[in-house]
């Protein structure tokens, strides 16, 4: 699905954005990817802990509350490892080290739009 995530005003267009709202989807997440593109993403509903357990490459998560406002974000996260708030209700996964860490601050509000 391509989404446009608006953050600020400002548009950075995601190609290949997977809703992970099912039990098998959550789980896997992007374990198996090789690499991981700047146009990819990972929405995952319901969720304020996420695990890179299975992962092979570091990834970038950022954590949305119930308005799709920044809680919190890490640009980085190990394989290996878990993360998380708790008063996020959602988050997005990315490539670690994406353009968008750079420009993002807590309370920031992020939306997507259809392309």
């Amino acid at each position: 699905m391509s989404l446009n995530l608006l953050l600020n005003g400002n548009s950075t267009s995601l190609k290949n954005v997977m809703i992970a709202d099912q039990f098998r989807s959550r789980l896997q997440g992007f374990s198996r990817h090789r690499f991981i593109l700047d146009s990819d993403a990972l929405l995952i509903p319901d969720c304020r802990i996420i695990h890179t357990f299975t992962m092979r490459i570091p990834i970038g998560v950022i954590f949305l509350d119930k308005s799709w406002r920044v809680v919190s974000f890490k640009a980085s996260v190990m394989p290996k490892r878990c993360t998380g708030n708790l008063r996020a209700s959602q988050c997005i996964e990315l490539r670690a080290d994406h353009a968008l860490f750079k420009q993002l601050k807590p309370q920031d509000v992020v939306r997507l739009q259809p392309c």
